[in-house]
């Protein structure tokens, strides 16, 4: 150590610094840089699906549950509504003169709706709780078998039932009361309604869970799920457009309940040519007949025409088609409107249908009448000569009956006595 100015500074080694005895902590620092990492791309990749796919599942798992829970509670509160307010008409001497015989019009078809869902769906629902697409199959053959069509009359019958509830009022209170029921007859009676929107709504959030996660994995739930959600959509639609039926005044010509299935009604500009004007139209599309009205109001509809299946006619243009009656400029109607392409896809199924019953009908006939041409005769037998002889010469004759007595086979040649004796 030495002094400058005062300070005492160290004095360099005058030997080389000794090297680092710890090695292995610098061999370390360097081995960590060259080690293998502990998981690679492909195993952590694996590990992410396997765990989206684990929440899938469990997500799957709580829709279906929710879907089963629900439909459980929606039986129950059917069938308590049955029990409160349904009952009442075991004894329709009590009730008052306005609900006597009214039991369609104020409750519809909805116990076949209970049916349906406490004997078929809910019982499917819960043996297939673990397979989504046993569900999703299921639910599909119920609504191409029309299944579901219950829910269509219901809602054509709805404006009754509500007309109805209005009139009644403090008598269905007091039934309320009664039964202890804190809802009322009209929560009852929007149930199915209100139930329809919920399926659609459950195959969607499935839908949405399952293109998070593997879509090549789950393509078939998916597809099955969009085939379901598809005719939920349609069906609603279809409940919707019903409710509008009952707006319909001034129909004497055809009773609407007696055309078939109901599909959809449509809204058009209309150019009737038989009054030579333009209104406003809606047109409802049976499975027998299309029916066209006037919109006067939101809800007031007067009825103009309609067509039947096995007279209608339709040219279809690029921005309007047609409609008459068996040939052209007979009950002439032209529409035009947004809605022209499915309207008219609605018509030519219902033209298709109607020709193939009709060839099935004249294809049956035609077998019938070839089965009478096709059927045997009766059976010939023959018989020897000996038993009827003649001066023919023949040696047998033929003969359909097994009887051989003279009353059953009379004779064609007779002889006399007086005939042999000359003829000898």
């Amino acid at each position: 150590m030495r002094r400058i100015n005062g300070y005492a500074t160290l004095r360099p080694h005058s030997h080389p610094v000794p090297e680092a005895t710890n090695r292995h902590v610098v061999y370390k620092s360097y081995s960590c840089k060259e080690r293998k990492p502990i998981i690679t791309k492909e195993e952590f990749a694996s590990a992410a699906n396997k765990q989206l796919d684990n929440n899938i599942e469990s997500h799957e798992c709580h829709i279906i549950n929710e879907l089963i829970a629900t439909e459980q509670s929606y039986v129950d509160t059917l069938k308590r509504g049955l029990k409160n307010y349904v009952s009442i008409y075991e004894n329709e001497i009590n009730l008052p003169a306005n609900l006597r015989g009214k039991k369609y019009f104020l409750f519809g078809n909805i116990e076949q709706i209970v049916e349906l869902h406490e004997n078929e769906l809910l019982p499917m629902l819960n043996e297939n709780r673990n397979a989504v697409a046993k569900i999703c199959e299921r639910f599909y053959e119920l609504l191409m078998e029309n299944r579901f069509y219950g829910y269509v009359l219901y809602a054509i019958n709805k404006s009754n039932s509500e007309k109805i509830c209005i009139e009644e009022k403090l008598y269905f209170k007091n039934i309320q009361e009664l039964a202890g029921d804190k809802l009322g007859i009209d929560s009852f009676l929007v149930q199915p309604i209100q139930r329809l929107p919920r399926y659609g709504l459950l195959f969607e959030e499935l839908i949405s869970k399952y293109f998070k996660g593997d879509i090549v994995k789950y393509k078939t739930e998916v597809a099955l799920c969009c085939k379901v959600e598809k005719h939920i959509r349609n069906l609603l639609e279809t409940v919707n457009s019903a409710m509008q039926i009952n707006d319909i005044q001034e129909c004497f010509d055809i009773n609407l309940l007696y055309q078939g299935c109901f599909k959809r009604c449509f809204d058009f500009n209309n150019y009737d040519h038989a009054q030579r004007r333009t209104y406003k139209c809606r047109l409802f599309i049976f499975e027998r007949a299309v029916v066209y009205t006037e919109i006067i109001k939101e809800k007031k509809l007067i009825y103009r025409g309609y067509y039947p299946r096995e007279r209608i006619g339709i040219v279809v243009g690029k921005k309007n088609f047609s409609l008459f009656y068996q040939k052209r400029k007979i009950q002439e109607c032209d529409f035009s409107g947004e809605s022209q392409e499915p309207c008219v896809d609605l018509i030519m199924a219902m033209m298709r249908s109607f020709a193939i019953e009709e060839k099935e009908k004249i294809q049956e006939k035609y077998q019938k009448v070839s089965d009478i041409f096709r059927r045997p005769g009766p059976r010939l037998q023959l018989h020897p000569s000996s038993r009827y002889s003649t001066d023919s010469g023949v040696g047998s004759v033929l003969s359909g009956a097994s009887n051989t007595s003279d009353e059953a086979n009379p004779r064609t040649t007779w002889y006399t006595e007086s005939f042999v004796t000359s003829g000898a």
